[in-house]
């Protein structure tokens, strides 16, 4: 017999190729075909979303507080470090030679923008004037805000936050960047506001579309004051975005068609640990409490008893953070109701908030004009040392930080009870906020509001009525231009500076955002027409009106 010769198959044209075997093939194609459904597995799972919102915010942050090159540094107050290593080590006031290090590290910045200045002024710096700017940088910086008792340096702030850094401090010490764990904690509370508006969908208090979460979502992440906070580093930025991570996970335990008093117990655990980030958060507690009575059902007496159940269970770890905070009240001050507030006005506070302090105290009605102002209706933009367009650092409207909040004045539309719940917990939140001393010091927008914000943006998904809209789309782009425009000014990005290059960006990012919506728009009208064109297609209009 003649001998068989094997013959491969060539591709037509091509001179010498051959095909691989087709097993190869069909193992390859099958394995990009898996990879692919699972990337698409992922971004359509609720998990998964809430994953790569998380992530797209965080990389973002990192970004930015890494001034755009991911190189990461310590803000020029880590406060919170200094604290965390003071807990390493058994103690509550911060540790002298890592204080005297954190100045000795500080000193070549002062050295450089003494330099500056002294070439700017054509002038000799001697020694005794070098020394002397020192001082007053080193009180600008990593001496200001402490509460000094006996010379021991305080945080006046709640134990939450340097107590969960003691773990980062202890693994790469206090010299870590405070901005890189304040960019992590940020996109963590990107994707815990997903969680906790799908929870709010799913549990019927809020229905939304998926384009309206994921708007929402972004709003939160880039169009209100958690983006430049996120960034930033330095003790008061980074306690509330570590205390707005305890209060979404609050809020999310507690967001079910009907409460557990399991839940409410754990729900009352997170808000507790909220309420050691910074004490003013327990002003919320109406909202949990309102809900919780809308969660109960049944006859009069067996509700009642279920929701004073369910409101035992959250107290109680709130009962047992506040007890905590007295205690190291106690071991700070001498006293469970001194937070030092008192010895940082006599120390080393803000001065120009000592005299108000004094006559007035903490809280008093003679700052409500004032701070309504700065939170509902200052538009004034100012120019900064360089002649540049810039905010007032006081704080601005939030209507204009953050146009969408616009719609908590259609927050009622939908009558929905959780409406009432939301408004139970912000306005007690705000009245104490209109009445405190100071509206948040040198700040971007009112800082002050970071731990309101999903309340208020849930109260937004409110006034939308559940769906993305073109004018909603149109509030949102202009909340993320703006505080485009407030996160560069305030970190100090290495972004081009100047009023047109801004101008310029910032424009560039409204138009194509913008011609991005119009593009879907039409895209979705050409579908919609060739579908009714189609063959088979019946017109809902000639559906029976039951239907």
């Amino acid at each position: 017999m003649p001998r068989r010769t094997k013959v491969r198959q060539r591709l037509p044209g091509a001179q010498g190729s051959a095909l691989p075997p087709q097993g190869k093939v069909s193992r390859a194609t099958t394995s990009r075909a898996a990879r692919r459904s699972l990337v698409l597995r992922i971004a359509h799972s609720p998990g998964g979303r809430a994953v790569l919102l998380g992530a797209a915010a965080g990389l973002v942050y990192l970004f930015v507080a890494g001034d755009l090159r991911f190189h990461f540094v310590q803000s020029p107050h880590p406060h919170l470090l200094l604290l965390a290593d003071a807990f390493l080590h058994g103690q509550s006031h911060v540790r002298p030679q890592q204080l005297a290090a954190v100045q000795q590290r500080d000193e070549a910045a002062a050295d450089q923008a003494l330099a500056a200045l002294a070439q700017q002024r054509h002038i000799a710096i001697s020694e005794l004037q070098r020394q002397q700017f020192l001082e007053q940088w080193h009180r600008g910086r990593s001496l200001l805000d402490w509460s000094v008792v006996d010379g021991k340096y305080y945080g006046y702030w709640g134990p939450l936050a340097p107590a969960l850094l003691t773990p980062v401090v202890a693994l790469f010490g206090p010299g870590v960047s405070d901005r890189l764990i304040d960019a992590l904690f940020g996109a963590l509370n990107v994707a815990l506001f997903y969680v906790l508006l799908r929870r709010a969908d799913r549990a019927g208090w809020c229905a939304t579309t998926e384009p309206a979460r994921i708007a929402l979502t972004v709003l939160l992440a880039f169009g209100t004051v958690h983006f430049y906070s996120a960034c930033i580093g330095s003790v008061w930025f980074s306690v509330q975005i570590i205390t707005l991570t305890a209060l979404l996970v609050a809020c999310i335990l507690s967001c079910a068609p009907q409460l557990t008093w399991r839940a409410a117990l754990l729900s009352g655990a997170a808000f507790g640990a909220a309420v050691l980030g910074r004490n003013i958060v327990v002003l919320i507690a109406p909202y949990f409490l309102t809900l919780f009575w809308f969660q109960t059902s049944g006859p009069h007496r067996a509700r009642l008893a279920e929701w004073l159940r369910n409101c035992a269970s959250f107290a109680l770890p709130c009962i047992a953070a506040i007890l905590v905070q007295g205690a190291y009240n106690q071991a700070r001050f001498g006293s469970p109701f001194d937070s030092g507030q008192k010895a940082l006005m006599q120390t080393a506070g803000a001065a120009e908030l000592a005299p108000d302090y004094y006559r007035y105290g903490q809280f008093h009605p003679h700052f409500l004009a004032t701070n309504a102002k700065f939170y509902f209706w200052n538009w004034e933009l100012t120019r900064d040392g360089h002649g540049r367009l810039s905010f007032d650092g006081r704080g601005n409207s939030m209507f204009i930080v953050t146009p969408p909040l616009l719609y908590l004045f259609l927050a009622w539309r939908r009558r929905n009870r959780l409406a009432l719940a939301l408004a139970a917990g912000v306005v007690p939140f705000m009245a104490g906020l209109l009445l405190f001393r100071t509206t948040g010091a040198y700040q971007f927008g009112n800082r002050y509001i970071i731990e309101l914000l999903p309340l208020l943006l849930l109260l937004v998904a409110e006034g939308v009525c559940g769906r993305l809209t073109n004018i909603s789309y149109v509030l949102i782009v202009l909340a993320i231009a703006v505080n485009l425009f407030g996160t560069c000014r305030f970190c100090q990005l290495s972004w081009p500076q100047t009023d047109g290059a801004l101008a310029w960006s910032l424009g560039a990012f409204v138009a194509l955002a913008l011609l991005a919506r119009a593009v879907c728009a039409i895209q979705k009208q050409l579908v919609g027409s060739a579908r009714r064109a189609g063959p088979g297609y019946k017109s809902d209009h000639s559906a029976p009106k039951s239907l």
